[in-house]
């Protein structure tokens, strides 16, 4: 079975020049322990009730097993 998720990195709402750095160095951080499946989206952001905050979205695909009863 595959699972489809994407994995969003989020930083606080800031200049976008400042926002672009943590989020570079946090993209890095992250591929080293994931892979994407694709191309990350960096003109992105994750709206909350009250702000919408600076991320960078990985897609990222999972293989898993079934286990036999």
């Amino acid at each position: 079975m595959n699972v489809v998720l994407d994995v969003h990195l989020v930083v606080p709402d800031q200049a976008a020049g400042s926002a672009l750095t943590q989020l570079d160095a946090l993209l890095g951080r992250a591929l080293t322990v994931i892979e994407p499946d694709g191309a990350i989206e960096t003109a992105e952001v994750l709206q909350t009730d009250k702000y919408a905050l600076p991320c960078f979205t990985v897609p990222v695909i999972i293989t898993t097993q079934r286990k036999a009863p």
